[in-house]
């Protein structure tokens, strides 16, 4: 197997790093443990916690709105959003929850027909093949090209995801198998998931995340 680890100098040691934590979901869900992975760009901030104002008439996995740097950031349950099973719902789990992360919408790029057809996710990792029939979760040229550009992205969109302790940072490739989405049965709404990947510890699950802010 060949890794491919020319990444650009200034940010290579982020490029190579993912940011992952468990799902919000009862442990008596089937699949086992479910955790959600970002790029170490998408991850703009942890926080302890935070005043979250509800929104009158919003859609239940709206929690409601925060002030993060000057700057009104919704905060949602991306369990909730993709209709999973979720221990988001109530006030008793505010109170015990320890973190909230900012995620920030960076710009996608398009692929060929034939690229597409030969990735699984196909804006946040490659999946590249391995001995023992698992693949490797790395980053392409072109997704590196998007994701990090030259300049720092400072732009964009921001939502904050209310999240249970157990985040970590890996670093790429990840050994993992892709799951075609039409057999994850505990997410019912598969337009907002990029892909999933069955990994030692779990599933690793990839949100759309510009399709989650723009309300699918």
């Amino acid at each position: 197997m060949q890794t491919n680890n020319s990444f650009g100098t200034h940010n290579s040691k982020f490029e190579q790093k993912v940011i992952i934590f468990p799902a919000l979901t009862p442990s008596q869900l089937s699949c086992g443990q479910v955790f959600f992975l970002f790029s170490v760009r998408q991850v703009e901030d942890i926080i302890k916690n935070t005043s979250v104002h509800p929104v009158p008439f919003s859609s239940p996995y709206i929690e409601g709105i925060t002030i993060w740097r000057d700057q009104v950031v919704p905060v949602i349950s991306l369990e909730e959003c993709m209709g999973m099973e979720s221990t988001t719902s109530g006030s008793g789990f505010r109170l015990l929850s320890t973190r909230l992360i900012i995620i920030r919408i960076l710009p996608s790029f398009s692929l060929t027909d034939d690229e597409k057809n030969e990735k699984v996710s196909s804006a946040h990792g490659d999946i590249l093949p391995t001995a023992g029939g698992k693949k490797n979760f790395s980053f392409t040229q072109e997704e590196r090209d998007a994701f990090f550009p030259a300049e720092e992205y400072e732009g964009g969109a921001r939502i904050m995801l209310r999240v249970a302790p157990g985040i970590r940072m890996l670093s790429l490739p990840i050994s993992c198998t892709p799951l075609p989405l039409a057999s994850v049965e505990w997410i019912p709404k598969k337009e907002l998931v990029r892909g999933v990947y069955e990994w030692e510890e779990g599933y690793l699950t990839v949100a759309h995340m510009e399709k989650i802010f723009k309300g699918h």
